[in-house]
């Protein structure tokens, strides 16, 4: 007779182990550093197949045999997630490591080495799924029916009384195929509501630290990686200046061309501050008009040399509007540097206010540095 419960038993072991398994996998993979796709960098991928092999070593020890039915087996979940997410890197890394490990713990025999290759066969098969320009949902169907196909194949060729036991055989392993299948589509809409909420969180997370309209750092993002660069500049000794950069006039375009058109320069300003600093300096929009930028490792002569650069580059470039039109504009620039003018980190912001004020008052369209 049937051991239902044992059946059960084995899907709600597996079913936790998987979902605990795959919140903690959706904590790791949160950060945009490990944003998990086939495309991420090979060491996000390698990291996705260990762990993804770590998996499926847990999920071994829940495979328990009865005597009245296939043993529950859903290691190759971990191989379809692995190459859904990963790519056929790091489905293969898995079901390397799967074969590795149930070498390890069934010692080198018949059983070790057929369940080793039909990991692997399964892992490639599922990599080479991967790669096919399909929605995930058909990505996942295909490779849950061809890892089924396989498993199925692997209990024919062993010999074990349950395929040998005929007509029953056939008739579990159509129950065991039902529940392969139920316990996928679970584990894909978790595993795609993980993947989700990462996605969102990581969008809120860029959000609340760029800024809306240009996509440079906010005003908020700003304040940390300033106090964060002034704390580093002190301790080890370095130069660290500041520019503050505002549009003159600036009004007169929102007034004369429409708010649309004030957006537009703005969004383009922004790419002109990035084309002209270092690749690795930080530019932010502090509100309104008003940009900053934060030259690391930057004494006051190279800062005023940037500096200049930057205005004659604005003053020169025809910014596009909305209508088809074309505008030019300038900006004033105050610029601080410590510790070689400005003795203190914290004056830093104040003393490149000073300084702007002092360009806007005498003329625009120029650099003044504090001293």
């Amino acid at each position: 007779m049937m051991n239902y419960l044992f059946i059960v038993k084995q899907l709600l072991n597996n079913m936790f182990l998987f979902i605990s398994f795959l919140f903690i996998w959706g904590q790791f993979f949160r950060n945009k550093k490990y944003l998990l796709t086939p495309m991420a960098p090979i060491k996000v991928r390698v990291l996705c197949g260990i762990i993804g092999g770590v998996l499926g070593g847990l999920l071994m020890s829940f495979i328990m045999r009865d005597q009245n039915f296939l043993p529950i087996d859903f290691r190759n979940f971990a191989i379809v997630i692995s190459a859904i997410n990963g790519g056929y890197l790091s489905s293969f890394i898995t079901g390397l490591l799967l074969s590795c490990f149930s070498i390890i713990s069934l010692g080198v025999n018949y059983e070790s080495l057929i369940i080793s290759v039909t990991m692997l066969t399964i892992s490639i098969g599922c990599g080479f799924v991967s790669k096919k320009n399909i929605q995930k949902i058909n990505q996942w169907i295909y490779m849950i029916s061809y890892s089924l196909i396989l498993q199925y194949t692997f209990m024919l060729i062993f010999p074990s009384p349950m395929a040998a036991g005929g007509q029953r055989f056939y008739k579990n392993f159509v129950i065991y195929s039902f529940l392969t299948i139920m316990f996928g589509f679970v584990v894909y809409y978790l595993s795609e509501y993980i993947n989700q909420s990462n996605l969102m969180f990581m969008k809120y997370k860029e959000d609340s630290s760029k800024d809306f309209l240009t996509g440079l750092n906010n005003v908020r993002e700003f304040d940390s990686l300033f106090n964060n660069l002034s704390r580093k500049a002190v301790e080890k000794k370095k130069s660290l200046s500041l520019m503050i950069i505002d549009i003159d006039w600036f009004k007169k375009i929102n007034d004369t061309y429409g708010h649309s058109s004030g957006d537009e320069v703005l969004k383009q300003l922004g790419e002109v501050l990035k084309r002209n600093c270092r690749t690795f300096d930080i530019v932010s929009r502090n509100g309104g008009e008003e940009f900053s930028i934060l030259l690391i490792n930057c004494p006051s002569a190279e800062s005023i040399e940037i500096a200049e650069r930057i205005r004659r580059a604005v003053e020169k470039y025809e910014f596009m509007l909305p209508t088809g039109g074309k505008v030019n504009i300038s900006v004033s620039v105050g610029v601080a540097t410590y510790p070689n003018i400005v003795g203190n980190t914290g004056k830093l912001r104040e003393s490149a206010d000073i300084a702007l004020y002092e360009a806007k008052r005498t003329g625009r369209n120029k650099v003044v540095q504090y001293y």
